[in-house]
């Protein structure tokens, strides 16, 4: 279309069709009720013209934006960055995806301290990352009326009848992974290392580390990063004590890699003299490096999340999903070790 042409509108798509101005609106609305080969037919004429829909004209015909929001909920400036930029940009990524797929649009959304949520453009719905147990973004969207799915955290259960979640469930494979190594190391020393902010995994993790301790009449040690701390320090401090842990799980990748850099410095072979677990992705690890990882692919989280919330803005309902990272260790590398 030359620069100077003027713009394609709906009724040059519907006469070039031969179709109504209601049936071009069907095709570009992915839940629109038309045939499949009409809505093929339509968008390739679309396509040949040059033409976009209006997202304004489709605001005001639907009431709706056809936009999601990401937020994070870290709003501590405190808050070590490395912990939480690469899942953060993952589950971002996966949103993306998955709201392409329904015809949306993504934009990416910050939060204040009281929860309110600034964004460029207007959204339908919220993907809220990492949600703090009463997060009073959720708190702001539900007065609001605005849908929501959280990511990696399940929502408080007076708030699960509004909000719908993506979390990921870490307590069955953490205890399966306490079971199995406290059987194969030797002098077992269990200790959690967690961030700066007890978010709702965090929390969960730790409930249940510490359920499993209590359970076994094991000491249940521990750090969390102080304000301003690096995972660095925070592995630093946890390992630099009389008598350092034995077995070391981390609830992110940094941290893990922080953990193993400083066991190694102080002379702790990995996985020999320290086993450190890590919840992530477990491409960023050397197989031979010795971490163990609870493997949770973040970007299909995010895109879980886009289809529950496309979902629950459009039908008004949706279910929440549960996420079970597979166990870090294997039957056949646990009985190796057992044999060592």
């Amino acid at each position: 279309m030359p620069r100077d042409a003027p713009r394609p509108t709906i009724r040059d798509v519907a006469l070039a069709a031969r179709v109504s101005t209601a049936t071009v609106s069907q095709a570009f609305n992915p839940e629109g009720r038309i045939a499949a080969a009409t809505r093929a037919h339509v968008l390739a004429v679309a396509e040949r013209l040059g033409y976009q829909p209006s997202s304004v004209g489709r605001a005001l015909r639907t009431g709706r934006t056809g936009v999601l929001g990401v937020v994070p909920s870290f709003r501590e400036a405190s808050t070590d960055r490395s912990a939480y930029l690469g899942r953060l940009r993952a589950v971002t990524a996966g949103v993306v995806e998955g709201a392409a797929a329904h015809g949306c649009g993504v934009v990416a959304a910050q939060a204040g301290g009281d929860g309110r949520v600034t964004a460029p453009l207007a959204y339908d719905g919220l993907v809220l990352v990492d949600p703090m147990p009463g997060d009073p973004v959720i708190e702001r969207a539900l007065h609001a009326k605005t849908p929501v799915v959280t990511v990696f955290g399940a929502v408080d259960e007076r708030d699960a009848r509004a909000v719908r979640s993506v979390a990921v469930d870490i307590a069955a494979p953490l205890v399966r992974y306490l079971d199995r190594v406290s059987q194969t190391v030797d002098d077992f020393r269990p200790a959690i290392f967690v961030g700066s902010r007890l978010d709702a995994f965090t929390h969960e993790a730790l409930r249940s580390f510490q359920a499993w301790c209590a359970g076994r009449g094991v000491t249940a040690a521990g750090a969390a990063l102080q304000p301003g701390e690096t995972a660095a320090d925070g592995a630093r401090r946890l390992l630099g004590v009389r008598v350092p842990p034995t077995v070391v799980v981390c609830l992110d990748e940094p941290s893990a890699r922080a953990v193993r850099v400083e066991a190694c410095g102080l002379g702790m072979a990995v996985p020999d003299r320290v086993r450190v677990a890590a919840v992530g992705d477990a491409h960023p690890f050397d197989p031979a490096g010795g971490v163990d990882v609870f493997a949770v692919d973040a970007a299909a989280c995010g895109v879980a999340a886009a289809e529950v919330l496309a979902a629950l803005i459009g039908q008004g309902d949706a279910h929440s999903v549960r996420i079970r990272p597979a166990d870090p260790i294997d039957e056949k590398s646990f009985m190796r070790s057992r044999g060592r």
